[in-house]
């Protein structure tokens, strides 16, 4: 039996109503989970199951189709595919961890998701994205939950897509998960419009509204309520 989201969902809708985000406009979202070595201990104690748990129950206030495109990274990417409310149960260690054609437990590296992001959603770009050009373009703004442990080997790269993102229809909420120093990449959040940084030091001490008031920032409140 499928889990039950009813309480996280209420806590999405408790938080968005704070914000006064009445009528969520229809967005695509997305999650890319940090799946390097240091992250090992959080996928295999639970962690991100609950992290993906409580996206899925706020991307089912915004989601087209109640849908959460699923990625994870270290060295490289993987795009696992969709999770909704009733594949939810044990997602992660049926599609991540027991899948032997995911890449696990190498460095940290942000530009390759954030270019197979940048091509799902906004195929056709111009400029330094254009070689990845090949995805669907989408009309609907676009969320992306991005959870890491720890910083990233390329820095100018990263920098770079975050300044191509700017001129599109969407946020980055970049989650920080543990105790490890991410200064540099809360940096890189403020200098940009569209994305945002906030560190969830133990996911087991927040409760839902807890964390719902981490992914829905005021900055990101803001940003979706232009549409």
């Amino acid at each position: 039996m499928a889990i039950d989201l009813a309480k996280k969902k209420e806590a999405a809708g408790i938080v968005l109503t704070k914000r006064n985000i009445v009528s969520p406009p229809a967005c695509e979202v997305g999650v890319a989970i940090d799946i390097s070595g240091s992250m090992s201990h959080e996928y295999e104690n639970g962690t991100v199951q609950e992290i993906v748990e409580r996206i899925l129950a706020l991307a089912m206030r915004f989601d087209l189709d109640g849908k959460l495109d699923f990625w994870t990274f270290s060295s490289g990417k993987d795009y696992i595919g969709t999770v909704s409310e009733d594949q939810a149960e044990n997602y992660v260690k049926r599609k991540v961890l027991n899948n032997p054609l995911v890449s696990k437990w190498g460095g940290t590296d942000y530009a390759p998701v954030l270019k197979d992001i940048y091509d799902k959603y906004f195929g056709g770009g111009k400029g330094f994205m254009s070689i990845f050009g090949k995805g669907k373009k989408t009309e609907q703004p676009v969320i992306i939950f991005f959870l890491t442990d720890g910083e990233n080997s390329d820095r100018h790269e990263f920098e770079q897509l975050m300044k191509d993102f700017r001129k599109k229809n969407i946020y980055i909420q970049i989650i920080g998960v543990g105790n490890a120093n991410l200064s540099y990449v809360k940096r890189v959040a403020e200098d940009e419009p569209n994305v945002g940084f906030d560190q969830i030091r133990d996911v087991s001490k927040l409760s839902d509204e807890e964390m719902m008031e981490k992914m829905i920032s005021p900055e990101f409140a803001n940003w979706i309520k232009s549409f």
